[in-house]
């Protein structure tokens, strides 16, 4: 979900009087799309995938990183659609390419939530733009990434990560990236800028 829909609920959730006609008259007042995008970023959690803590240190990040970027699409996928043009379903993966792109999820929750094991020492950011209609495969992450329009049907989705020595977190994010993109997303190519946080000028 986006920051502004998440704020809209917060505020009707406080209990105040007339905050539940305030809500319903701000979501009326949204694009028909926006408003189905939140929807489907709210129910893109129970489709099935719940996200499993990954144990972590600098040498097993380094080991999926590699695993990660050294996948066949061919053991992975049966019959996908053009990139570019639908999601990759269920049943167009095979079980090890499933089994590969809940590793990937599982690593990207882990890494985004604050993984043990590792010894951070500065904040990181990942600006990811998508089109509008793929952004709720990303409903898993919901809580640790900031959603915002950019307009044309795409939207940046925001994600800061503690990084370690060597810039291992944001290989391994990119990695785990690619990884969903290619067994879900099916995006021909994905628009990423990586920043530390506090040289950044990204909002």
């Amino acid at each position: 979900m986006s920051a502004a829909f998440d704020d809209m609920v917060r505020r009707a959730s406080a209990g105040q009087p007339g905050a539940l006609a305030v809500l319903r008259a701000e979501l009326m007042a949204q694009p028909r799309a926006w408003l189905v995008d939140q929807l489907l970023a709210t129910v893109a959690p129970s489709s099935g995938y719940r996200p499993t803590q990954v144990e972590l240190d600098e040498q097993r990040l380094v080991e999926h990183t590699a695993r990660f970027g050294a996948w066949d699409t061919s053991a992975c996928l049966v019959g996908p659609p053009p990139p570019a043009g639908q999601l990759i379903d269920r049943d167009q993966r095979t079980a090890h390419g499933e089994a590969l792109l809940v590793e990937a999820k599982d690593l990207l929750h882990t890494l985004l939530t604050g993984p043990t094991g590792l010894s951070p020492i500065r904040r990181a950011r990942l600006t990811l733009t998508l089109p509008d209609q793929v952004v709720a495969v990303f409903g898993f992450l919901r809580g640790t990434i900031t959603r915002t329009p950019v307009g044309g049907g795409q939207t940046a989705l925001l994600v800061d990560y503690p990084e370690v020595a060597a810039d291992l977190v944001g290989d391994a994010v990119v990695a785990a990236l690619r990884v969903v993109n290619g067994l879900e997303l099916n995006e021909a190519v994905l628009y990423a800028r990586r920043a530390d946080v506090d040289a950044s000028t990204l909002i």
